[in-house]
């Protein structure tokens, strides 16, 4: 018996505003910008779950204008399928753009000068947002110039506002790096505000998970390896790299993927049911799942690369013809692997992850595979084998 946990939806009947802001995306030309945020940020708007009043102000390299940013994002968002003028045209409205370089104070100074205007202009609290839609590298090197161009602490008066920082992965390399970029964000942001998000956890696949795995009391008693066969968990991408071929060049499938995004499903997945649904207590549980996996042996890993090829009868470039990626470059976009986490509930249960690009369709899906005859008649007519 299979059972799979893939992108349904899921949405609660009643959600509540944040507080009014301003939102700061840096690396707002990038790709994380184009797929991810922006498209959210629509969706958002046309369920009217923004605040009023919210503004974005896009900082990158690229040479735009407000209007060639929101143009760029509109391109992209047209290729999901058509969107209603009327609410582009007011959500479009809430975009902005000042090009600058991560590295140069003086471009920060002017950023502090543009947040001031649309403080001013749009009538917005002083509540700032910074997401960090860059390179791992400029993180440390964001949140000092904003503290050096006063952004990064509310001004000390009555009625101050937030700082908020939100931090993509990866985060660092190893232990060592990322406890040296977690001291190096502590300079200038205290731990309540800097956010190291996984956007994985926002994903219909994880909270569906959730709700199987708790909501429903008659999967406890057989969520576990005397009825679990294997579980499957594979994220593909029908997509190339797009325009992250120095990034990936420097991550890979594994630390773009597979140790975060795929490890996220693992522990909702295999966790013990937490003492109550917040932060803290999800993490104890998430902690407790990864302790207990063991890594892969070599030859219990698989990794490829995608070459040339057609997706939807369109010819497409390999990986190594993308751009910024070298001709003989020997970095993964593919992985597989299978792994066992060592505990009570899940022992002798193989999990195999998969992910990867160019793949020949998307999906996010989490299998669970029983043993065959080992669901237990819920009458308790027929003897279960594996009791």
């Amino acid at each position: 018996m299979r059972a799979n946990v893939a992108d349904t939806s899921c949405q609660s009947s009643v959600a509540a505003k944040p507080s009014p802001c301003l939102m700061v995306i840096f690396g707002a030309a990038g790709d994380l910008t184009r797929r991810l945020l922006v498209p959210s940020l629509f969706e958002l708007a046309l369920k009217g779950l923004l605040p009023e009043p919210f503004a974005v102000l896009g900082f990158s390299r690229e040479p735009w204008g407000d209007d060639d940013f929101r143009k760029q994002m509109h391109q992209h968002l047209e290729q999901d399928g058509d969107i209603d003028a009327e609410a582009w045209s007011r959500f479009a409205a809430r975009l902005h753009y000042q090009p600058g370089d991560f590295t140069s104070q003086e471009d920060f100074q002017r950023l502090g000068g543009r947040v001031a205007a649309m403080r001013e202009e749009r009538g917005l609290p002083d509540n700032l947002y910074f997401h960090l839609a860059t390179p791992p590298a400029f993180f440390g090197r964001v949140a000092e110039n904003l503290d050096r161009a006063a952004l990064a602490r509310p001004e000390q008066a009555i009625g101050a506002g937030w700082r908020r920082i939100v931090i993509e992965k990866p985060f660092g390399t190893d232990r060592t790096s990322a406890r040296a970029l977690h001291d190096e964000l502590q300079r200038f942001f205290s731990e309540s505000q800097i956010y190291r998000m996984d956007h994985f956890l926002g994903k219909e696949t994880v909270q569906n998970m959730l709700v199987v795995r708790f909501a429903n009391p008659s999967f406890e008693p057989i969520w576990n390896h005397r009825f679990i066969d294997h579980i499957q968990i594979t994220v593909a991408e029908d997509i190339g790299i797009g325009t992250r071929g120095a990034f990936y060049e420097k991550t890979g499938v594994v630390r773009d993927m597979a140790q975060n995004h795929l490890l996220q499903l693992l522990c909702m997945t295999a966790m013990e049911p937490p003492t109550g649904y917040e932060q803290q207590s999800l993490r104890d549980e998430t902690v407790k799942v990864l302790r207990a996996i063991n890594p892969p042996a070599q030859n219990e890993c698989v990794f490829g690369q995608y070459g040339p090829g057609a997706v939807g009868g369109h010819k497409v470039i390999g990986y190594r013809d993308e751009a910024d990626v070298a001709p003989d470059s020997a970095t993964p976009t593919f992985a597989a692997m299978k792994l066992k986490v060592n505990n009570w509930r899940w022992v002798g249960v193989p999990v195999y992850l998969r992910t990867g690009k160019r793949l020949a369709a998307k999906i996010s899906e989490v299998s669970v595979h029983f043993k065959p005859n080992c669901i237990p008649d819920v009458r308790g007519r027929r003897r279960n084998p594996c009791l």
